[in-house]
């Protein structure tokens, strides 16, 4: 099984939490405004959810792009480093999300007003992570070219 087939999925798990995550980072920093739908929401009654006095979107954001640009990368010139580099971009970002998630849910129960637009962002990364684990467990597993020994 060929890992490198998974980095289209990668990919779109990318494009998508950036679509998503650029929405939400336009809607605060153009438009001025925390979106607000039962389907989607940038944060609770009192606006945005903010590390460092940002919108945690664009965190987000940021991630996503550099996992699709990577994962762009992975396809076009594999390299080891690149894949690892996407792997912990992946995984970063899954945490970040995933802390979020039970941040909203259980300090400002979010989940009451609609789905939180981090559980999206967790799925995304998920996904992008799962995507990304074929790539380190295959080069972890194959063996260093044997060199043969020098003749004198």
């Amino acid at each position: 099984m060929n890992p490198r087939k998974f980095l289209p999925w990668t990919i779109v798990f990318s494009a998508l939490g950036a679509i998503m995550s650029g929405f939400l980072s336009y809607n605060n920093y153009i438009a001025k405004t925390c979106f607000n739908e039962s389907w989607l929401r940038c944060g609770g009654l009192s606006g945005p959810v903010e590390i460092f006095g940002e919108p945690t979107c664009i965190y987000g954001l940021v991630m996503f792009v550099a996992a699709f640009i990577l994962a762009i990368w992975a396809m076009l010139k594999p390299s080891t480093a690149v894949n690892k580099t996407l792997f912990v971009v992946a995984l970063v970002g899954t945490l970040f999300s995933a802390s979020l998630v039970v941040y909203e849910a259980f300090w400002l129960n979010i989940f009451e007003l609609g789905v939180p637009a981090c559980l999206y962002g967790f799925i995304f990364y998920g996904g992008a992570l799962w995507t990304t684990i074929p790539l380190i467990r295959r080069q972890n597993t194959q063996l260093p070219p044997i060199n043969p020994a020098p003749s004198v």
